[in-house]
């Protein structure tokens, strides 16, 4: 039986590189994880005068797995941060329980994600052919290969969709977050013209021969179309031409298994899934006690004093 596909790490693009931990604004500021090769997300913890950390949303990947414990291990002498919580991507998986010794808290598996291995047969579901073939009489797709020529139009789609689906959080990308990412190395953007308008903006991000998508919004001229599937059919085109291998399409709404439409939608394509795995370490113990004792109460979440 075939394996499931990894992707060595790369930092000279995608979630991997330097600029995408810098994208997010605020007050939150990159730290980087300078033995494993990777980065976190620095953050103020409200009311506390502390900061925690957090793997650059949506996903976590580093280069040197076992190098990540000498970061936790620096980062808890200097106690610059109360705790660090991350998703892991599954196509970075490292073997073992090597996750289970490196966090001190919790690891456990997570999100399932659906990937395409372009090395194996593909799949696509007869309803998603059929959205294929009316989206692509609605609409023209194009691949953008400067995507900071694309910025308002993508700033205005997203911001829409935040508003309509009342999207709160990590994923509420502020303006500045969504322009800086289009500069990330590695980031393609694909978009879908209807009548001369853009309908829909799907943006992906690519380390070799492995991708991810990233983020898409539509309008709601693109949402009738069913934009969605003819930018989703094109991107997996063009990464298969180009030599890609394996590409994530991540996982449903929420942080649990459920039948909702994006989870239909990424099921069609998929021909492999794969859990992303989350992981949570306490890195200054007496801060995290402080906080703990004054939380209300414990929500089963990590750090629990977020969601207390």
């Amino acid at each position: 039986m075939k394996s499931q596909p990894r992707c060595e790490a790369r930092r000279d693009a995608g979630y991997l590189h330097a600029s995408y931990a810098a994208s997010f604004d605020g007050d939150c500021r990159p730290l980087e994880l300078a033995v494993a090769g990777g980065w976190l997300v620095r953050r103020p913890i409200e009311g506390a005068g502390l900061f925690d950390a957090t793997g650059p949303y949506p996903l976590f990947r580093c280069r040197h797995w076992p190098g990540l414990e000498d970061d936790l291990r620096r980062l808890e002498k200097e106690r610059s941060i109360v705790s660090a919580s991350l998703v892991v991507d599954p196509l970075s998986l490292p073997e073992g329980d090597l996750l289970a010794r490196i966090f001190n808290h919790v690891a456990f598996p997570f999100k399932t994600h659906y990937l395409i291995d372009l090395e194996r047969p593909t799949r696509i579901s007869s309803n998603h052919r059929r959205n294929i073939s009316k989206a692509l009489r609605s609409v023209d797709v194009e691949y953008c290969g400067d995507p900071a020529t694309r910025q308002q139009e993508w700033v205005d789609l997203y911001s829409r969709l935040v508003e309509r689906h009342r999207i709160t959080g990590a994923a509420a990308f502020s303006h500045h977050t969504l322009a800086a990412q289009l500069r990330v190395p590695g980031l393609h953007l694909f978009r879908a013209v209807r009548r001369g308008e853009t309908v829909g903006i799907c943006l992906w991000l690519r380390e070799g021969e492995c991708c991810w998508y990233h983020l898409a919004a539509y309008s709601d001229a693109g949402y009738r179309a069913g934009a969605s599937f003819a930018l989703f059919e094109h991107a997996i085109g063009l990464f298969r031409e180009t030599g890609a291998r394996v590409l994530n399409l991540g996982g449903g709404a929420g942080s649990v298994a459920t039948e909702d439409g994006l989870t239909r939608f990424k099921q069609g394509w998929a021909n492999l899934t794969a859990r992303a795995w989350f992981c949570g370490h306490v890195v200054d113990r007496s801060s995290y006690n402080q906080l703990m004792a004054e939380t209300k109460s414990a929500s089963g979440l990590f750090p629990p004093y977020r969601f207390g």
